[in-house]
């Protein structure tokens, strides 16, 4: 499983690498303000 993902992962061309970047900044974003959020209302 782990070769296939890597095999696929080097037939990536930059600017998809940079997309799939984007992506998970954005879902990490995402989470860590939902997060920050519940601990705010949490906290007070």
């Amino acid at each position: 499983m782990w070769k296939t993902l890597k095999a696929k992962a080097d037939k990536l061309k930059p600017w998809q690498w940079f997309c799939l970047l984007y992506l998970v900044g954005f879902i990490g974003l995402l989470l860590i303000s939902r997060v920050m959020n519940l601990a705010v209302l949490l906290f007070i």
